[in-house]
This record gives C-alpha cells, structure tokens and sequence, in this order.
C-alpha cells in the first residue's frame, strides 16, 4: 500500500483539537462567507475538551447560587456560539446519539453536563450548515513552510503551506482501540500500517496573493512549534526578560498543570473484577499500591460526592449529590485521582527544536502512557471503596454507555490545562505583575475589569 498525496488551496486554516476550533471556523465563515475553511481534527471527533477529552461537565459558577449575574444574564458573559451549542444539546431530537443533556442538578460541578457523543453530532450538525466549511478528521499537521516577510511591525514569518497527514482505518481497525499513547505515533507518519491508510495533503493559499490564515486553535501548539513562532511552555514566573533566542530565563518548561485521562464508570449488578484493564502494564499492582498510598484521596469528600461532582447521567433526584444510583453514568476527572502529576506530555524546547525536521507531536510518550496507567489505578481505587452494593465498570468498546468512544474506556485525547502559548508582540506576557489579591467588597459586588488579552 503507497501513501495517497493531494494538494488543497483554501483561505483559512484551523488547526483544531480544542473546544474553540469549531467557534473559530464559524467566525470565520460568518466574518466572510466566500471563503473558503479548513478545520482539522487530530481525532475522530470535534471539540475537543468537551468530547474528545472526556470533561463533558464543564466547570463554571453556574451551580453557584450566589452566581445570579451569570446566571441570570448568561448573554452578557458567553459567546452566542456556545449557547447555541448548549440550547441545541438540551433540545436534541431521540434520534440524536447518547444520552443527550443532563438535567441541571445532575453533576454539582456544573449546570452543563452531557454524553460527548450527543456533543459530537450536534458540533457536527453545526458545521454542516456552512458549505464553506471542510472537516477534515483525523488529521494532523507534519510541516510548515514559511518565507520572511518585513512590514510596518517589523520582520517575521508568513506560513505559505502545511503539510497535513489524514489516516483512514483499515483492516477493520476502530480508531482509538489502543491507548493514545500507542496510536499517537501512527498518526504523525505518512507512511501507511497496519491500522491506517495515509494521505498527505499539501496546503496551500487559495489566493497567493492574499496568503493563508492560519490558527493554531489545537491543545498542543503544533503550527506554533513548527512555524518557528516565538512560544513559551511550562510554568512562567515573574520575569519580564525574553532572551534573543525566545527563551524565558525564569520558565520552568516541565511545570505544567497535571494532565489527565477521563473515563466514566456506571453500574454492574453483579461481582464485575475486570482484571483486564491491568494487563496492558506489568507493574500495575505495584504502582497501584504505591498510589493507594500516597496519591489517591478522597479528601474531605465521600465516594459519593465524587461519584456526583461530574455525574454525565443521573437516575435519580435532582440536587441530591449524596446519592448514587443505579442506571448513573459518573465522569472521573479529579484531583488527587487520575490528575497525573508526575510529568509534563510536552517535551521541552530544545526536544522540539530536534524533533521539528521529522515532526512526532512533540509529546513524552513516557509519560501520556504513565497518565494512562495512573487513570485506570484511579478506576480501581473507586471501584474497590464503592459504597453501594453493585459492583461498577467502566464502560468500553460495544458497551451502550460507552461515553468516551474508545476501546479502552479513557478518553480519546487527554485533557490538557495547560499548552504551548505564542509570545505577543512586543514580547507580552501575562506574569505574576497583572494579577493582584482582591475581594469582591472591592468592585461593590460586581465583577472586576475586563482584560482584553489580544494573545490566548
């Protein structure tokens, strides 16, 4: 089998992966409807956090009584886009996938929780009501040709093309069988496996003399790596100081927020051991041990509060998050749970820099499979200080509470908090300096100024 090649001309280029990619390609198809868009997914579905990350119970101060000015004017605080997303989630038809919109009082993180799958179809339904919009799935970025241009604001970068890889399954492969650690690889190689059929799409602008749009709205800053755009990663700390070179002489790159694998778990009537989620890793037992111990806990909240904090399907009375039921469908994201915080997915700069020629992602596949494995130790350690009488599982493959659309139950892509970031002109940053403690006594019960960042 050969690697299939094409050349596409468009005006506009969303490198997605992330909630905001499917917003960004319908603001550019209503700013200007003859141009032409393409938004590319690394996964098999669009948005991101909201689906293909698993966290289909999105935090916001909505569950918040005292929260009466989101609550009461969500117009004034939320894009008419996502809105529309959540209106279109609540009203979606029976013929729609999964088990729709969660009654509010379902999750007591969130007044918005929902089935990814049912999230999926209706971003999908929202794109399709735009032709000039083109999704390419499953799809990432390879390369990025670029030509020095000089203007008003001095001397930079234009990217003049992409080079994408689309893989396609074969051989009966259902994408995302393997854990993302073990498929990642194949999706940055154009050549074919056993699994994926490739094509290599070169991108170039519809108008040469216009060029391309191009945003980087993905959760790992690929274009922003291979485009040779100034970009910092990590932990930045209070300098103001940008090095010639890019650097940041006070950025620890490795100290990044705790990455993690959601997945749900619902119940099993009967003694339900699933030894099989522990095969994939010899040492398992000893690094369950080693967490049980020292990692892992509930804290100050019961199995059931947790079990609640982001329950994606609820059976039973609303409001009441002490209360676990048979038929729920609960979300794990949690800290100190399957939060992995041993290690950032990213490799540093200088990895990067080395990697770019033959471009893999950029990403410690060490430790994706390491969070992986610290997810599922998570699972176990729930399921084996459950309060209720039926055992749980977490739901997988063929399974019709399947949520996360894999065959290995985690999400399809980790969630990420925190990416790669474009330095802004004139070297802006947001440092420690624009923040300050206040209270709200100090805005009259209002809410503070609003920062107009023009960077992320």
């Amino acid at each position: 089998m050969t690697t299939s090649a094409s050349v596409l001309s468009y005006d506009v280029v969303i490198v997605g992966g992330s909630f905001s990619a499917p917003a960004a390609a319908l603001a550019a198809a209503r700013t200007n409807p003859s141009a032409k868009i393409l938004l590319v997914e690394p996964t098999d579905w669009l948005g991101g956090q909201t689906t293909a990350q698993g966290v289909a119970a999105i935090d916001n101060a909505w569950h918040n009584p005292g929260a009466t000015l989101m609550r009461n004017n969500p117009i004034l605080y939320y894009p008419a886009d996502y809105l529309d997303f959540l209106n279109r989630l609540k009203t979606a038809p029976p013929e729609a996938p999964g088990e729709g919109f969660a009654p509010n009082g379902s999750a007591w993180v969130t007044r918005e929780a929902f089935d990814p799958r049912t999230a999926v179809w209706v971003l999908d339904n929202m794109m399709a009501e735009y032709t000039s919009i083109t999704v390419m799935r499953m799809t990432v970025v390879k390369s990025v040709a670029s030509t020095t241009v000089t203007d008003s604001l001095g001397t930079a970068l234009k990217i003049t093309s992409l080079t994408l890889i689309q893989r396609s399954p074969i051989n009966g492969y259902v994408p995302h069988t393997k854990f993302t650690s073990q498929e990642l690889p194949d999706w940055y190689d154009p050549a074919p496996s056993t699994d994926f059929a490739k094509t290599v799409h070169t991108v170039v602008p519809r108008d040469p003399t216009k060029g391309l749009v191009v945003i980087d709205a993905s959760e790992t800053g690929d274009v922003i790596v291979l485009s040779g755009a100034l970009y910092t990663v990590g932990r930045e700390k209070t300098t103001e100081e940008l090095g010639e070179d890019g650097s940041l002489p006070l950025c620890d790159e490795h100290g990044s927020q705790a990455t993690v694998f959601p997945f749900c778990m619902t119940d099993n009537p009967t003694t339900h051991t699933e030894n099989e989620l522990k095969t994939p890793w010899p040492d398992f037992d000893s690094y369950y041990a080693t967490q049980s111990a020292t990692y892992f806990s509930f804290g100050s909240y019961t199995y059931n509060r947790i079990w609640t904090y982001r329950r994606l399907k609820n059976t039973g009375p609303l409001f009441n998050f002490d209360s676990v039921n048979l038929g729920d469908v609960s979300m794990q994201n949690w800290y100190p749970g399957n939060d992995y915080p041993y290690g950032s997915i990213y490799k540093s700069k200088a990895e990067c820099s080395a990697e770019a020629s033959d471009w893999r992602g950029g990403l410690n596949l060490t430790h994706l499979a390491q969070a992986e494995k610290h997810a599922v130790a998570w699972y176990f350690y729930m399921k084996e200080r459950r309060t209720t009488s039926w055992d749980t599982r977490m739901p997988r493959g063929s399974d019709p509470m399947n949520m996360m659309g894999t065959g290995h139950g985690l999400a399809k892509f980790p969630y990420i908090r925190c990416c790669r970031r474009i330095i802004g002109l004139n070297n802006f940053r947001l440092t420690s300096r624009y923040f300050v403690n206040t209270l709200a006594s100090d805005y009259n019960g209002g809410t503070s100024w609003r920062f107009y960042d023009s960077v992320g």
